[in-house]
């Protein structure tokens, strides 16, 4: 069973966000990030870190699912604070900062106002005593 690690629901995406996006980029930060940010970022409301992000897990936005394969030392503590990471889409994980993620899948990311981005944890396999 999936463990929901971080669950938020988008409040706004930037112009220049907009464009990250398309180049497999997306900077999260939660509502309460200054306001010269919001023109870069993917806002979201505020939000619980439930547990700590690893790889394995995944990212699903809408009904899309990015496998993590990367996880920046700096990225769970950014997330419980600020509501903040930086998400990059198929990255080579020598070229990244402490703030990043990284994922696999699909060659850029949709989001508007009113999704919900999730992170959620590998599923665990079946084993005879769940049966």
């Amino acid at each position: 069973m999936e463990e929901i690690k971080y669950s938020a629901r988008v409040k706004s995406v930037g112009a220049e966000g907009l464009e990250f996006l398309k180049l497999g980029i997306m900077i999260l930060f939660d509502e309460d990030a200054p306001k010269d940010l919001l023109e870069i970022c993917v806002s979201h409301e505020r939000a619980p870190l439930e547990s700590e992000v690893m790889c394995g897990d995944f990212i699903e936005i809408v009904s899309k699912k990015y496998e993590i394969i990367y996880v920046g030392k700096e990225v769970n503590s950014s997330l419980k604070t600020m509501g903040h990471a930086t998400i990059r889409l198929n990255w080579d994980v020598s070229d990244v900062l402490p703030g990043d993620i990284v994922v696999s899948g699909e060659s850029s990311f949709h989001v508007k106002t009113g999704d919900m981005i999730k992170i959620v944890s590998a599923p665990m396999e079946e084993t005879d005593f769940d049966k």
